[in-house]
């Protein structure tokens, strides 16, 4: 028995790493594939360079960091938790330190592999790609040192669906850096650097939300019970998150590439049915938080006091689930077309400019306590999810399918197109959309065009077109 619950300990923390290290080979895998798509020379420039500042820099900072690691878990285990905090901020300090020498060595890469008589073509290109990943060792100081804060407490699984979102906006960032705008090698080099600060960004923002529940559980009455009933619904909210997540990546995908074909019903009849599969998956979150709430605290603690208030919060927590699977499906519609933008602010302005004071105000003025903590979550997510609903339901997928194929770089100079090679049914959908009228007018794309359209658009008010 003993065997086995080792075992189950080790999965818990080796399962979520995996993940965590798999995502990191693909967005390394999408890079060197991109300076693959540029040419053979692209690509052995931006491999020679890749591997120096693997040597150089990476792996430097990766030992450094490596450091903190056995005074973090061994804090942790003795509950230390101003040497766990202490050891984060004199780790990210020191791998600060150590990227000025680091600096200066990318910086002279082209004089040192010119030295070792290699390529001067490839050489060059090396040079580009290195130093445009100068600022990426910033990104990694924090982000090293935040990895391994989080591991040693054995929270792994918020770094994986950290991962997970950062990898899913590298995708599209290479496209439009490397290919839309023609920036080439040191697109691909944005691109990463890019990629490793959206990923600081989401483990500061998950520290941040997750730190300010905790933080505010540590003020109320009895602040024992309400943190460690804390751990346990935040971990319980990580479980649920998987799915709509995993619902998300594929909805973004097959709008993305509806959009791109020029199928605009399509890529909204695949959001509606996206979004009604969140609401099943929304429903079971509710009714197994709901049927079970005195049961999966068990799982984690046989504390009386903390298995009482979980499960007075967990239908709650199920109840969140009805505004953050839509919210969370969603947003996957508005990064398939190419508006994630609108779903990071619709997140921003709800989880902390309303969901942070109603949390406080219910827990603190109104004296609900605990319970009110998580009101303030479900206000969030019911006010996240009417803003995204907002934008997904008033959009015009007409003129997001063109948006797509301008993006895509795919769309022809409307002013050479003929009548034969523009389908009656492209056209009507033209004429009878006041915002795709709108777009087409007023688009460099247009040329000769809009006089054509003209006629058409006043055939179409005399009733002569059809």
């Amino acid at each position: 028995m003993q065997i086995l619950e080792e075992l189950k300990e080790l999965a818990k923390l080796a399962v979520p790493i995996t993940g965590m290290n798999l995502l990191v080979y693909v967005r390394a895998m999408i890079s060197v594939l991109c300076l693959g798509r540029l040419g053979g020379l692209e690509l052995a420039g931006g491999a020679m360079s890749i591997g120096f500042t693997n040597i150089t820099g990476y792996s430097v900072l990766f030992g450094l960091a490596s450091g903190m690691e056995p005074v973090c878990s061994q804090a942790f285990g003795s509950k230390n938790w101003s040497l766990i905090g202490l050891t984060l901020q004199r780790t990210i300090l020191i791998l600060l330190s150590a990227c000025i020498p680091i600096s200066i060595l990318w910086l002279n890469l082209q004089r040192i592999l010119l030295f070792l008589k290699q390529d001067p073509q490839i050489t060059g290109i090396a040079s580009i790609y290195c130093l445009y990943m100068l600022p990426d060792l910033i990104s990694n100081s924090v982000l090293q040192s935040l990895r391994m804060y989080l591991r040693s407490q054995g929270i792994n699984t918020p770094m994986m669906w950290c991962s997970l979102a950062a990898v899913l906006i590298h995708v599209p960032l290479n496209v439009l850096l490397v290919f839309v705008l023609k920036l080439g090698v040191p697109g691909v080099a944005i691109a990463s650097v890019w990629t490793n600060f959206n990923m600081v960004v989401f483990l500061l923002g998950y520290l941040w939300y997750s730190g300010i529940l905790t933080l505010l559980a540590g003020y109320l009455p009895n602040p024992k019970v309400a943190v460690a009933t804390t751990a346990i619904l935040i971990q319980t909210t990580s479980l649920m998150y998987a799915f709509p997540l995993a619902l998300s990546s594929s909805v973004s995908t097959r709008v993305g590439n509806e959009l791109g074909a020029n199928r605009p019903e399509k890529a909204r009849l695949a959001t509606y049915v996206a979004l009604g599969c969140a609401a099943v998956i929304a429903t079971l979150s509710l009714t197994w938080t709901t049927a079970l709430r005195h049961k999966w605290g068990r799982v984690f603690t046989h504390d009386a006091s903390v298995l009482a208030l979980t499960a007075a919060v967990m239908p709650i927590v199920g109840f969140c689930e009805l505004g953050n699977c839509p919210q969370t499906t969603g947003c996957g519609v508005l990064r398939g077309s190419a508006r994630p933008a609108i779903g990071a602010h619709g997140n921003l302005g709800s989880f902390y400019l309303l969901g942070t004071p109603v949390a406080v105000a219910l827990a603190f003025w109104l004296k609900i306590g605990f319970e009110g903590l998580w009101y303030g979550l479900l206000a969030a997510e019911i006010a996240c999810a009417v803003s995204i609903f907002y934008v997904v339901f008033r959009t015009d997928w007409v003129v997001e399918a063109m948006r797509a194929r301008q993006l895509a770089g795919r769309c022809r100079e409307l002013g050479s197109l003929t009548e034969a090679e523009r389908s009656p049914s492209e056209l009507q959908s033209v004429l009878t959309s006041p915002e795709s009228f709108h777009f087409l007018f007023n688009s460099n794309k247009v040329g000769g065009f809009s006089q054509k359209i003209e006629v058409h658009l006043l055939e179409t008010r005399s009733g002569a077109y059809q």
